[in-house]
């Protein structure tokens, strides 16, 4: 059984690669190497970390794995197979929504119960709602220009996308950071 703070930072550890792995996409010959179910096979590890832990995480795994579903079935292309139609893909973009924004809550609410560095949760909620806000835009400017490719359409939704990027990239750092914290003060090794 691992001690309470070894099992937070290891759920921390999860949760930071599990954003790496929806940030990058590495294609060869068009096979992703990185897909985003594994992601979400990693936030779902990170869940099971944190039970017991302050913030009721049974809901969040039930959609997790829902997400985790979805992607795996995306990325095996049966989702384009099914006529689902644009109402599922929302669905699915509001899951993926609703999944972070109460993730990430949860776990600044778990870093400032931590005694973790106040800034650096503070700045981690920042992070959270700048996350939160750029996927719903492009969610939103994405599902109302579904099917209609105006070549004005491209810088909007590049710029978004690109913000997306760079907000998860600094959310994944936030966590390695928490993690270190968390094995630093409970005096494990520091990966």
């Amino acid at each position: 059984m691992l001690p309470e703070r070894e099992k937070l930072a290891a759920g921390l550890g999860c949760a930071a690669w599990g954003y790496f792995l929806l940030l990058f996409n590495f294609e060869i010959n068009g096979f992703n190497l990185l897909p985003d179910f594994l992601g979400y096979a990693l936030f779902f590890w990170a869940l099971e970390h944190f039970a017991g832990t302050g913030p009721d995480w049974a809901g969040l795994k039930s959609l997790c794995l829902f997400l985790l579903i979805y992607n795996l079935l995306n990325y095996v292309q049966i989702i384009d197979a099914l006529p689902v139609g644009m109402f599922v893909i929302m669905l699915a973009a509001v899951a993926q929504i609703y999944f972070h924004f109460q993730f990430l809550s949860g776990v600044a609410e778990l870093a400032a119960s931590e005694a973790a560095d106040e800034k650096l949760v503070g700045k981690f909620l920042g992070w959270r709602t700048v996350y939160v806000v750029l996927m719903t835009g492009l969610c939103v400017l994405l599902y109302f220009f579904y099917g209609v490719f105006d070549s004005w359409l491209v810088w909007p939704v590049l710029l978004l996308g690109f913000a997306v990027m760079v907000a998860e990239f600094w959310l994944m750092l936030a966590l390695f950071k928490l993690r270190k914290i968390l094995r630093k003060e409970a005096k494990l090794p520091i990966e």
